[in-house]
């Protein structure tokens, strides 16, 4: 076997080896937050209290959310009533600077609906209200990772990112 021949093979190995450890290590990552929702779920399936479990705004703004929303939620009722409880309000940022607008707590309605598609099927979120929420923070979208729910607010940056995820608490 040449010399030549022995490192063309070695090199292709190393690349399909390197190729495949890089896939290995980025489809968990892809679905860290969960997989969106594509089967329309009832009203009963989605109530609960979901707190604030992460955010993804960069060091100074995610420093203040954890500072000031420790406790933050979002509660979903049987009834389409929705309140929230310190929840930090994100506006879409074209320049990447983005900022708490405030922490707000009230109740509104929420509903179920499809918030768009993927390439095989529809996804599922809610369209929220609790006074004027900007966007996306008022078209949270269903996750689901294992038995756990999500509502995951996703920004858009070239694709859509989510940079803030309220996890359901366990139900009893």
């Amino acid at each position: 076997m040449s010399f030549c021949f022995r490192m063309t093979k070695m090199t292709f190995t190393g690349r399909c080896s390197l190729a495949f450890a890089l896939l290995a290590f980025l489809l968990p990552s892809c679905d860290r937050h969960g997989q969106l929702v594509t089967k329309e779920p009832a009203a009963s399936e989605v109530v609960g209290r979901y707190r604030l479990s992460s955010t993804l705004f960069g060091s100074q703004t995610d420093s203040k959310i954890a500072d000031q929303a420790k406790d933050a939620f979002i509660e979903l009722g049987q009834n389409g009533r929705a309140t929230l409880h310190k929840v930090p309000l994100v506006p879409e940022s074209s320049n990447k600077d983005f900022f708490v607008h405030e922490f707000r707590s009230g109740t509104g309605s929420f509903t179920i609906a499809p918030l768009g598609n993927t390439t095989t099927s529809e996804f599922y979120g809610l369209y929220l209200s609790c006074g004027e929420l900007p966007e996306p923070m008022n078209v949270p979208r269903l996750r689901q990772k294992g038995d756990s729910l999500s509502l995951s607010i996703d920004y858009f940056d070239g694709d859509f990112v989510p940079r803030m995820i309220f996890t359901r608490e366990k139900q009893d």
